[in-house]
């Protein structure tokens, strides 16, 4: 794939190791299965938690992913898009290719999805969180196989938007110019219309879940304030019984 292409459709919330269009579909496909996982593990936590660890549904953070995925016991990784750019030797960067790289040898899914405050969320966490693996999905079967099935058709509409961007793609080949007597720029017009189609998808989507995430967030702190002001509330409406009780 062309350098240039590849520069035009990224950016600081969608960088260059993603691979796949983003889309509300996926991240809600990935919350689905994450959340759902979650609830596993902390029942399997509540009835027995010395085997807690020992049937743990998920890993999160980088180093202990790539160590598990060194064990060849990861199913399937959820990545952010956009973690911080570190390109320096042994930095994020290069581990995030490295488990890219093992996620292909190994032929298990992997999936750029959710930005990291939102992937630190879906599994309970207060900290961004930039690579969950999932080590086992029994019982969630059916999510698991709807993300992957996303993530394909997403990553086909990728090399598709790459494609169209490439130098010379919108003239066709020799070949398909002798087959037919159209003329040389009407096989411009639907490529250039293609590309500007996927692009105004995929910034629709990219935008529409970056306007949903501050949106949960206001709405978390909007809610946590008025329970606090509720809180405060009924304290003080405590104390005045009080006073009023203790009057003679």
């Amino acid at each position: 794939m062309a350098a240039s292409a590849i520069t035009k459709i990224h950016s600081r919330r969608f960088r260059e190791y993603c691979n796949q269009v983003l889309s509300k579909e996926i991240d809600e496909s990935v919350t689905l299965l994450l959340q759902e996982l979650v609830r596993f593990q902390e029942r399997v936590y509540q009835k027995e938690p010395s085997k807690a660890k020992a049937k743990r549904r998920l890993v999160m953070g980088l180093r202990e992913v790539t160590k598990h995925m060194k064990l060849n016991k990861i199913k399937c990784v959820i990545i952010s898009p956009n973690c911080e750019k570190i390109q320096a030797k042994g930095g994020l960067d290069e581990a995030l290719y490295n488990v890219i790289a093992m996620a292909r040898e190994q032929e298990i899914p992997f999936v750029f999805a959710l930005g990291r405050k939102a992937l630190g969320r879906c599994v309970n966490k207060l900290v961004p969180v930039s690579v969950v693996g999932i080590f086992n999905f029994s019982g969630a079967e059916t999510l698991f196989n709807q993300l992957v099935s996303l993530t394909e058709e997403a990553r086909r509409a990728y090399k598709e938007m790459v494609s169209a961007l490439e130098p010379g793609a919108g003239r066709g080949g020799a070949e398909e110019r002798q087959e037919g007597p159209a003329p040389h720029g009407s096989l411009q017009k639907p490529v250039r219309r293609q590309r500007h189609l996927l692009l105004q998808r995929h910034l629709r989507a990219h935008l529409r879940g970056q306007r949903e995430g501050v949106r949960d967030q206001l709405e978390d702190d909007g809610g946590e304030r008025r329970r606090s002001r509720d809180r405060s509330g009924q304290q003080r409406a405590a104390c005045g019984q009080l006073s009023a009780q203790s009057q003679p």
